[in-house]
């Protein structure tokens, strides 16, 4: 069963290509890496495969979700995390108000227990 699936996976960005026709799966117990240069499309296809954005042609699904299908996609974000090489943050933003936007993603029964086990009661 094919865990991860692209099938002519196309991002542009105005008229900068981000991907174009890309074509792979990846078999469930598979180990599975992305290589290239910069500007070879790596960050442009996990964020597409992510959900985080639309392609604009082509398909993927990622454990059955379709990434074209917006309650798939959120539906997906439940079951699949992902860490970008370079987060940021709003400096603006308490770590209370981080956690909070995060536990609404997923479920925000452990948010407390998650505080406590990493001492960090001041942020509530």
């Amino acid at each position: 069963m094919a865990i991860i699936e692209a099938d002519g996976l196309t991002k542009y960005y105005g008229e900068t290509r981000g991907v174009e026709k890309l074509r792979f799966s990846v078999q469930e117990g598979e180990v599975f890496g992305l290589l290239g240069p910069d500007g070879a499309g790596k960050t442009t296809t996990v964020r597409t495969l992510m959900g985080l954005q639309v392609p604009t042609r082509g398909r993927a699904t990622v454990l059955d979700y379709n990434t074209l299908d917006r309650r798939d996609r959120r539906a997906m974000k439940r079951d699949v995390g992902y860490l970008p090489s370079d987060p940021s943050f709003d400096e603006k933003v308490t770590g209370r108000q981080l956690l909070t936007h995060h536990a609404s993603l997923k479920s925000e029964e452990r948010m407390d227990e998650l505080l406590e086990l990493f001492a960090l009661p001041s942020i509530r």
